[in-house]
């Protein structure tokens, strides 16, 4: 079996990488056997299954929950699922979805492992930068500096949030000034040249030398909270509102009693929220936050059904 590309995909919690992944599965003309890995911080994921259901295309899906697959704790493990996976379904590319708080500086050891070098290779590492966020989260400029340091390309999204995004380019490019760099809203770029950045059909493996310490799982709660208790449309907003200020992250869907569905997200105290076709049983929402539980949650939202 020839070696498979894979692109890791990295990015802030919300940044838009899981919009990245649907225009890459969208762009892909058919010829490709596609696979994504996805790494949820939370112990669910929401992601994959707003991937199913937005695109026509095939592709197959490994979720890795309840953590960073780059923390030592999880990277043997994360090995091992890899290497399963990646034979038992012979993709043809992989797209790597890290999550937003991984610190992924030791993506070397993922792809010089005993059970993964003779299978893939890393083709290229993209970073998806918030223009509105990247700069605020100074708790975790760590862990965002480390997304960029290994990215070959960097995407500034979400440009028209900002009135000018010259600072965090300035700042972006001091961190890797060889990086490939994009501006874009919803990660409106050109798919191909993105994936030509570097040749998939060459099996050497790029040099990343970052030199930095693990720095761990980061100060950070998650909570999922699950009802089959609807509520009223009219006081989604209200619930949300109410838990917004502990957020960092949220996204999930409800259930409402007219029996309609709603896919929700909030990023940086932005919701957004779309009525879907998706018939769901209950409503579930996953949550991060410096200060976030799952009674917080339930009690806002009894509040107001």
């Amino acid at each position: 079996m020839s070696k498979v590309p894979v692109y890791l995909i990295t990015g802030f919690l919300g940044s838009g990488k899981t919009t990245l992944i649907k225009r890459l599965i969208d762009n892909n003309t058919g010829t490709s056997r596609m696979a994504v890995v996805q790494n949820e911080f939370a112990p669910s994921n929401f992601d994959g299954q707003e991937l199913k259901r937005q695109t026509t295309k095939h592709f197959d899906l490994l979720e890795i929950n309840n953590g960073s697959v780059f923390c030592v704790c999880l990277l043997s493990g994360f090995i091992q699922s890899f290497s399963k996976f990646i034979h038992e379904v012979n993709p043809e590319v992989v797209f790597l979805e890290a999550s937003g708080l991984s610190d992924p500086i030791s993506i070397g050891e993922v792809f010089n492992s005993k059970e993964l070098q003779e299978s893939v290779f890393l083709a290229g590492s993209v970073c998806v930068v918030d223009a509105s966020g990247f700069l605020k989260f100074e708790k975790f400029q760590q862990r965002m500096v480390h997304q960029v340091q290994i990215a070959n390309q960097v995407i500034i999204n979400k440009i028209d949030l900002v009135d000018n995004c010259e600072q965090v380019l300035q700042k972006i490019h001091q961190i890797n000034p060889q990086s490939k760099k994009y501006t874009s809203n919803y990660c409106e770029i050109n798919m191909e040249e993105l994936l030509a950045i570097t040749n998939p059909m060459n099996t050497s493996q790029p040099a990343y030398n970052i030199s930095a310490e693990d720095i761990g799982r980061p100060d950070i709660k998650s909570a999922v909270f699950k009802t089959t208790k609807a509520i009223k449309e009219e006081n989604v907003n209200r619930f949300l509102q109410a838990i917004m200020p502990q957020m960092i992250r949220l996204k999930g869907y409800i259930l409402l009693d007219s029996g309609r569905s709603l896919a929700v997200q909030i990023v940086n105290n932005r919701l957004q929220s779309d009525h879907i076709d998706k018939s769901i049983r209950q409503t579930e929402i996953i949550a991060m936050g410096i200060s976030m539980s799952v009674s917080d949650i339930k009690t806002a939202y009894l509040q107001n059904i």
